[in-house]
């Protein structure tokens, strides 16, 4: 996509996704904006990358890695990806179809679109692994929120299951414009970060 493109309305993680695996990294940038309007540009590219182009926490997750594994949002599926390839099981779980679409050209054999709360209500296999890599340990949402999404991972957990993930830490910033934001959360009542 240009940068002289209308915005992406609905799945557009998923569009970009989808446009950096048919065109590379100059189809895929995209624009976030944060809910207070502040704005990045960023790339598909950190979504495809391989062992060995990962944070270091990343490049240890495989250790930990055990048994059938769901990857909890997949996004390109590079986690789900090298797991399939070292021989688990993995199912790629996303709410994006585009970026469940991205893992299915990729040649992850399983996936499943929506939340894990729908992964529930299907009767699914358990897992003996839950992925929530990428910071994806924001999907607990908020701390009112946490106990119902683990309470839902362990009714989709085998015996001694794992959970695997990573988090940023909103808090490592002095920048005047991320601690406002911060201070805007608190006066609404929110997590900070």
């Amino acid at each position: 996509m240009d940068m002289e493109s209308s915005p992406v309305e609905g799945d557009a993680l998923g569009a970009a996704l989808l446009a950096h695996l048919e065109e590379g990294e100059a189809g895929s940038i995209h624009v976030v904006e944060r809910d207070d309007g502040y704005v990045t540009i960023d790339s598909g590219k950190p979504y495809f990358s391989g062992a060995g182009g990962w944070f270091p926490v990343e490049e240890s997750f495989a250790e930990s890695a055990h048994g059938r594994v769901l990857d909890i949002g997949a996004g390109a599926g590079r986690f789900s990806l090298d797991l399939q390839n070292r021989g688990h099981e993995v199912l790629a779980l996303d709410v994006s179809p585009g970026c469940l679409e991205v893992c299915r050209r990729r040649g992850i054999g399983e996936l499943f679109h929506g939340t894990i709360f729908d992964l529930a209500r299907t009767g699914s296999d358990s897992f003996d692994t839950f992925l929530l890599m990428g910071h994806n340990i924001g999907l607990l949402a908020s701390p009112e929120m946490a106990p119902q999404f683990l309470s839902t991972l362990a009714s989709l957990a085998r015996p001694g299951a794992t959970i695997v993930g990573t988090s940023r830490d909103p808090f490592a910033t002095n920048d005047p414009i991320h601690l406002g934001y911060h201070q805007m959360n608190r006066d609404r009542g929110r997590p900070p970060g």
